[in-house]
């Protein structure tokens, strides 16, 4: 905390037993997120990362979702995907893990409400619970909330 005063300009934080530690700040979030936007909106973003960066300080700028797709370490990994839809093109973020064994993946854009509901229902009719055929009423107008299963 002492340092990150000192880098604002404004050391009284770092005796203030409001901010002393964590839960402190926590406890006093409101105040101290208004002191700290203060100081920092004085000052362009490129100074902030510069000096949490030689400060070793994790950090990340807050970026709009333009500057994301333009965010090289982003583009090098293919994070965003893009693909057809009935509605074109979309681009979308991509799955933000990759596991060799069971990797995943989107291989088709989300279905348009009801798209697939006469399979599943086709599905469903033809399985039986407690030996009993399992019937669904639903009616095209209802949404999936108000289908009644039987």
């Amino acid at each position: 905390m002492r340092a990150f005063a000192r880098l604002v300009g404004d050391e009284s934080w770092a005796d203030d037993p409001r901010y002393a530690k964590l839960s402190d700040r926590w406890a006093n979030l409101e105040e101290f997120s208004r002191q700290v936007e203060e100081h920092m909106s004085k000052k362009p973003s490129s100074y902030w990362m510069d000096a949490f960066d030689k400060m070793g300080l994790p950090f990340a700028p807050v970026q709009s979702l333009e500057e994301l797709h333009k965010e090289s370490h982003l583009q090098a990994v293919g994070f965003f995907k893009s693909m057809e839809t009935n509605k074109g093109t979309v681009g979308f973020p991509g799955i933000p893990s990759w596991l060799s064994r069971t990797p995943a993946g989107i291989r088709e854009s989300a279905p348009r409400l009801g798209e697939h509901s006469a399979d599943i229902l086709k599905d469903l009719a033809s399985t039986t619970i407690q030996q009993k055929p399992l019937r669904v009423v639903v009616s095209r107008n209802d949404p999936p909330s108000r289908c009644a299963m039987s």
